[in-house]
């Protein structure tokens, strides 16, 4: 879920979101653009990718002139978080769009940006008679008042699209577009600081990224979302937007976000869809038969389901197997987020009703869903419970669930098994598991691999001699060797957000590395290369990174107090099991001396009033830690079992 900006209005709508705007007889359009890989370049680039910027000026707007040449770049932070301030209470439109967001061809994407923009702009824009639209384009390059001509053309292009969608309001709307210096327009700075605010660095990005811009008004990168989107604007007011246009929509990021233009079309779509079950059912019917395809993406069947849910109209209701799915996908939400609060809820009853009376009929979809009811209850510490509900899965022959739905029960009772303490029988499990994935005919490497993971770990903390040959099959699939192991620590060493798919990874060699001596060549490749190390706040486990790589440094340094509490603020407010683990996190702090006791204490009763589970000898080593500190090491093995560490 994106988050909700402070700036949203109780509408749910952002203040600078051009579908709220009021109609004006005048508009002025300022633009600016960030990046400056305008070609097909782009789309391969993951730095310097343009992206272009509209900002909408009603003549009822009240927005603060600039000084003339105000560039966003020579600013200093509290001039950019004030003009920010300014154009958020102005009553102005932000809009947004990467060049990313465009099909690739062979000619410069500048112009193509703008016509874009400008496309989806003149469709939405309220008009109440006759309206006068002025588009300033800052020039670029070759493109200045010399090629006029092709800003023109652009500009005519739109609007002849426009007459043959809405004849009617194109009647009504007069469109100029001239291209203006930097120094042409005092408004022009405002489009400047909305670019920046995608183009700065990170630090500034986040104190900009308190106007919420993100989402509700510059829109993703994907070409798929941003062409659906076009396209469905010109369905807008027939009320019919296509299955698969639906199907990109819905599953994308920005229909999340609070005030979203995206989240607003699937809005007014799902309304109409509330008053017609026969038009509702088009959307039912296709979510059936991706469930029927037995390759359910929980990713995609998530945001369907809740759209259907949320529009569900009065005569209708979710067939059974349907609503065992959307309330699996509420479970594997809170699961994510390290939340265990589905089994207090009345939910739970019905999910488990469901899975009985649904098991002779749709057996896969009923161990899917089991698999993640014992999630919930492994974060929970309920992991006798955990692995009761996945027992009688072990059992069935393979071809009732499945071949990938058994294997994945196996891995998971494996897990269960090591939350326990008993690694010899968890390895059984995850090399049984490992074994069937293997003989899936497709798409069998991600959970083989998850399972890998399990398996390091468990032979690590089982001292067994597979854990080296495990760790090479995990980490590059080959043969082990002291050789390639420096070298993968050295990798991973200087990954941050840009790679997420690699933090499992480096989490794991972090956890074998901090057992190392000293000398240990694979322990002195990772740590000599800490003038790399990155950060990202992209969730578990980056808390554990920072953990590990803490007790990498001297005791005495600020750099290891660092860490520990990028960690700990990263998982302090998270769900029970990450409250646990910030707890660890801060109870090393205080045997630093870097916390005090009674934020510790605290800490450490709000994790055990989340984990009633927990257990007597957990909490009680958590407790006994406040006036006798445990090496932080040694907290965290008694606190956090198996793969909580």
């Amino acid at each position: 879920m994106v988050a909700t900006p402070a700036v949203i209005k109780s509408s749910g709508i952002h203040p600078n979101s051009i579908i709220d705007l009021k109609p004006a007889q005048r508009w002025t359009i300022v633009s600016d653009e960030t990046g400056s890989v305008f070609d097909n370049d782009a789309f391969d680039s993951k730095k310097g990718a343009g992206y272009y910027v509209f900002v909408l000026i009603p003549d009822y707007a009240n927005l603060p002139m600039l000084q003339r040449g105000w560039h966003a770049v020579s600013q200093s932070l509290k001039s950019l978080v004030s003009a920010g301030e300014d154009l958020t209470k102005s009553g102005c439109g932000i809009i947004g769009i990467p060049v990313k967001g465009l099909h690739p061809t062979n000619r410069q994407l500048w112009f193509a940006c703008i016509e874009t923009l400008l496309d989806i702009v003149l469709r939405i824009l309220p008009v109440d008679g006759k309206t006068e639209i002025v588009l300033n384009v800052e020039q670029r390059g070759a493109a200045d008042s010399r090629n006029v001509g092709l800003l023109e053309k652009t500009a005519d292009d739109v609007m002849y699209h426009l007459s043959l969608v809405n004849p009617e309001k194109a009647k009504d709307i007069c469109l100029s577009a001239a291209f203006i210096s930097k120094t042409g327009c005092l408004f022009n700075g405002y489009a400047d600081l909305v670019a920046f605010s995608r183009g700065c660095g990170k630090d500034t990005r986040q104190v900009l990224g308190k106007f919420g811009w993100e989402g509700p008004c510059l829109i993703s990168d994907s070409p798929d979302v941003v062409h659906a989107f076009r396209r469905c604007l010109d369905l807008v007011h027939q009320g019919v937007l296509p299955v698969a246009d639906w199907n990109i929509l819905v599953q994308s990021r920005d229909a999340q976000a609070a005030g979203s233009l995206i989240g607003a079309l699937l809005r007014t779509f799902g309304e109409e869809a509330r008053k017609d079950v026969a038009r509702w059912k088009l959307y039912l019917d296709y979510v059936m038969a991706h469930l029927d395809s037995k390759a359910i993406r929980m990713s995609v069947l998530g945001p369907q389901i809740a759209w259907l849910k949320e529009y569900e109209p009065d005569a209708a209701q979710l067939p059974p197997r349907l609503r065992l799915l959307w309330l699996t996908a509420q479970l594997a939400e809170s699961n994510h987020l390290g939340g265990t609060k589905f089994g207090s809820e009345l939910y739970e009853r019905e999910f488990i009703d469901l899975c009985e009376r649904l098991k002779d009929e749709d057996a896969p979809l009923t161990c899917f869903a089991a698999l993640h009811l014992a999630v919930e209850k492994t974060d929970s510490y309920e992991f006798d419970v955990a692995r009761s509900i996945l027992k009688p899965w072990e059992r069935e022959r393979i071809a009732v669930p499945g071949l990938r739905y058994h294997a994945q029960v196996l891995s998971s009772l494996g897990q269960h098994a090591a939350f326990l303490g008993d690694n010899t029988k968890a390895l059984e499990y995850f090399r049984k598991a490992m074994d069937e994935f293997k003989h899936l005919s497709a798409d069998w490497q991600r959970d083989f691999d998850h399972t890998c993971a399990y398996a390091v770990i468990a032979a690590m903390d089982a001292g067994n001699s597979e854990m080296n040959d495990l760790m090479a099959t995990y980490l590059y699939g080959g043969t082990y060797s002291i050789e390639t192991m420096v070298d993968m620590a050295q990798q991973l060493s200087a990954v941050g957000e840009d790679e997420p798919d690699t933090k499992y990874a480096h989490a794991i060699l972090l956890r074998y590395i901090a057992t190392l001596p000293p000398d240990n060549p694979v322990r002195d490749a990772y740590v000599s290369n800490s003038a790399k190390w990155q950060w990202s706040e992209d969730g578990h486990p980056w808390e554990l990174i920072a953990f590990y790589r803490a007790l990498l440094l001297p005791q005495d340094g600020p750099a290891r107090c660092d860490w520990l509490r990028k960690g700990y603020n990263l998982c302090a407010n998270g769900g029970p099991t990450l409250r646990a683990i910030a707890a660890v996190l801060l109870g090393a702090l205080l045997y630093d001396g870097a916390a005090s006791r009674d934020e510790y204490v605290a800490k450490v009763e709000e994790a055990i009033s989340l984990l009633p589970n927990l257990g007597k000898a957990r909490a009680s080593a958590l407790l006994a830690h406040a006036d006798k500190p445990l090496s932080p090491l040694d907290l965290a093995k008694i606190v956090l079992p198996f793969n909580f560490r």
